[in-house]
């Protein structure tokens, strides 16, 4: 309220300031007072031809406004996902943020009339904004969420509402409050050079041609309230659509990825990987088979690769020269459905903690996940945004999601990391009562964190790095 009061203040001011100097000048073809102009838009809007001049650039502006957005945020996302088309589009968005506004009016009233010019005008000024942002907020995806969403094969419609969704909201709602007033400003300069029939810029132009500039004035803030209330309206709008609850559609779909391991009926086999950054070994181990219900530790500090190896498992991180064979191999036999949580959480902050399980869960398991959560959690935990939820409540929410998503591989990178002595024994035992004949591998930092799984096999890794 004081903020509001305080800006009131501050238009007041320069209103007096205005009125003042009208009244010293003394002239009204030079300039006309706020109290001048407030008396010619209030005679105007006794006019039906006011209307119909608002509504004519209203219709005009907003319509090249939302065809700019639309356009400019589908090939934004296509470029994004086609690089090549990306480098195809890059002159031309280029030469529309170069290339003056006016120059564009005059090709196009060449082109197409005067009628509908502020139409092309407002879509060229909005289009490459809404591509650049779209582009940048593309970018901006959080890298784990998106991650996790190709390794369990999350359905389309929750990646795009869970994973990309919060992403672009700021860029596009950055986008939408930069151009609507740059769109008003071209698409009545554009009507101001075309002249068309009920418009704007045409009664604007009439008032300079007669020398009214009260008419001017008065015009000029009709265009500045109507950019006003649309910005507000189309941010309101923007911000809703961005930010509304949508209920996940549960289950999970095929993954996007191809893990590099080989499934048969007996278990798995996890050919040998090797990965070198900037000349440094962080991965090398040799072949390995595993039989369905194995429970498999890697145990190592900080750096000894235990990470790396679960992407490059995950098909994540490709290992330096893969074979030729068993990539042919891995064509022609099984790949395993595999069920990860990742050192980071990579929990959807809007969603609730039964949400987050429910997108990606075995579709046998959904009738039991509130059962799960409340075992590990505190009561009406598993109701709760996961923004809400304490650090450790996180970690367990992000294991139960991975244990309850079925699959062949259940890959946990340091389950117990950030959990009191209690919460490990009591994850390790959820873990472990679901387990349900699947092939299990943890990652941990010492061995008695390891020996929470009971795992039948525990494999040292040194650090490759020093």
């Amino acid at each position: 309220m004081k903020k509001t009061l305080s800006r009131a203040a501050v238009i007041l001011f320069w209103l007096i300031v205005w009125q003042v100097i009208a009244v010293r000048v003394d002239n009204r073809i030079l300039l006309a007072g706020p109290l001048n102009v407030c008396a010619r838009i209030g005679k105007e809007l006794g006019q039906t031809a006011f209307y119909a001049s608002v509504a004519g650039s209203l219709m005009r502006i907003m319509a090249g406004f939302l065809l700019g957005m639309i356009m400019g945020a589908a090939i934004g996302a296509c470029a994004f996902f086609c690089r090549a088309l990306e480098r195809l589009i890059e002159p031309v968005i280029l030469a529309m943020k170069s290339i003056p506004v006016a120059a564009f009016v005059i090709l196009v009233l060449i082109w197409s009339g005067s009628k509908n010019l502020a139409i092309p005008i407002s879509f060229l000024v909005v289009f490459p904004y809404f591509y650049i942002h779209m582009l940048t907020g593309l970018a901006k995806t959080d890298e784990g969420q998106l991650a996790f969403a190709r390794v369990c094969g999350m359905r389309r419609m929750n990646r795009l509402l869970y994973v990309y969704r919060p992403a672009l909201a700021p860029y596009m709602l950055s986008a939408a409050r930069v151009t609507i007033g740059m769109s008003f400003k071209s698409g009545i300069a554009a009507e101001v050079i075309g002249i068309p029939e009920f418009a704007i810029g045409t009664r604007l132009y009439m008032s300079k041609v007669y020398l009214d500039t009260a008419g001017v004035f008065a015009w000029t803030v009709v265009v500045v309230l109507l950019s006003f209330l649309c910005e507000k309206i189309m941010l309101f709008l923007l911000r809703t659509l961005l930010t509304m609850h949508i209920r996940p559609v549960s289950g999970r779909g095929k993954s996007s990825l191809r893990a590099n391991a080989v499934r048969d009926a007996q278990g798995v086999r996890i050919p040998a990987m090797r990965k070198t950054y900037q000349g440094k070994t962080v991965v090398d181990l040799t072949e390995m088979r595993m039989e369905n219900g194995a429970r498999i530790a890697l145990v190592g500090s900080s750096g000894s690769g235990k990470t790396t190896w679960l992407r490059l498992l995950m098909g994540l991180v490709m290992p330096d020269a893969p074979d030729a064979e068993e990539k042919r191999k891995r064509d022609d036999s099984g790949i395993p459905r595999i069920s990860p949580a990742f050192q980071e959480d990579c929990l959807f902050l809007t969603e609730t903690a039964e949400s987050n399980v429910r997108m990606v869960s075995d579709e046998k398991e959904t009738g039991r996940i509130r059962e799960c959560l409340d075992s590990l959690l505190p009561a009406g935990a598993a109701d709760q945004t996961a923004a809400e939820l304490s650090g450790g409540m996180m970690r367990r929410t992000a294991v139960a999601r991975a244990v309850l998503a079925g699959g062949d591989l259940l890959l946990l990178d340091e389950p117990f990391r950030g959990l009191d002595a209690e919460n490990k024994k009591k994850l390790a035992t959820f873990i472990l009562k679901n387990q349900a004949g699947r092939i299990l591998i943890m990652t941990a930092h010492d061995e008695s964190e390891a020996a929470l799984l009971n795992p039948e096999k525990i494999i040292r890794l040194p650090d490759l790095t020093l």
